[in-house]
């Protein structure tokens, strides 16, 4: 069984590698095994060079079943991926939805830190009825 490319026809499916999530637009390029999790073809060999998926990875057009069917511009795509010369356009590159981490504000050495005191009598005392206090 080999790999099939397709254009997607929604945008209900989603990309299964594990850093992207994103869904696949349509008129989008994805590849799969049929019936099976597609993928943004950069997306797929990228879970081939972290072993994500357990399916054979592709070494030639050979393994893509609908090859000779796709547009010119999208057996490029898979020419250049094969190769490993591909350069993403800067929308597959990163990951819009994926939230970067900001690293946290060191505090200032200059500013001595207040110890803390168990037994704070610095408490306002309640009010007991019958006291004016």
């Amino acid at each position: 069984m080999n790999y099939q490319a397709q254009i997607a026809k929604s945008n209900r499916r989603q990309c299964h590698e594990t850093s992207c999530k994103q869904n696949i637009g349509v008129g989008e390029l994805c590849i799969g095994y049929p019936n099976d999790d597609l993928y943004h073809p950069p997306c797929l060999w990228r879970a081939f060079t972290n072993r994500y998926i357990l399916k054979p990875p592709i070494k030639s057009v050979k393994d893509i079943d609908n090859f000779d069917e796709l547009a010119e511009e999208h057996q490029l795509v898979f020419r250049q991926l094969i190769d490993g010369n591909y350069q993403a356009p800067p929308s597959v590159r990163s990951n819009p939805r994926r939230k970067r981490v900001s690293s946290a504000v060191e505090p200032s050495v200059s500013e001595p830190v207040a110890p803390v005191n168990p037994n704070n009598n610095d408490k306002p005392k309640k009010r007991t009825k019958g006291t004016n206090k």
